[in-house]
């Protein structure tokens, strides 16, 4: 995880905790394995041309929120077709809360049907 502002910010009490990420990259990662490592999140990569088309949805109050919005800029950069959504009031899981109370924004996997039934109907 990275020092950026909502990791901070939404580190406690939105669910998904700064201490329970550490946690899942401790399980995740052996030791001798760098975060940075390209095998481990593409992210890192050095050429990230020529992929697919990439949706990325984001929660407003998620501690990873801002990794999504890199990554979506860099794909972009590279000159690769993306769509990224931040879905406001939203925290981490809200994906699989999508058709609770909680969730006031569009429906999150309906936005993934558009986005596969766009790529597969070229």
């Amino acid at each position: 995880m990275h020092n950026y502002e909502p990791a901070k910010k939404f580190g406690s009490g939105y669910v998904l905790e700064t201490k329970a990420i550490e946690y899942y990259v401790k399980l995740y990662l052996p030791q001798k394995i760098r975060r940075n490592n390209s095998k481990v999140s593409p992210y890192y990569k050095k050429d990230l041309s020529n992929l697919p088309p990439t949706l990325i949805q984001t929660a407003e109050y998620d501690p990873l929120a801002d990794d999504g919005k890199r990554y979506a800029k860099k794909l972009r950069a590279a000159g690769n077709k993306v769509k990224y959504i931040c879905y406001k009031g939203q925290i981490h899981p809200f994906i699989v809360w999508s058709g609770g109370a909680l969730n006031k924004c569009k429906n999150p996997c309906n936005e993934i049907s558009i986005f596969l039934k766009e790529q597969f109907k070229k």
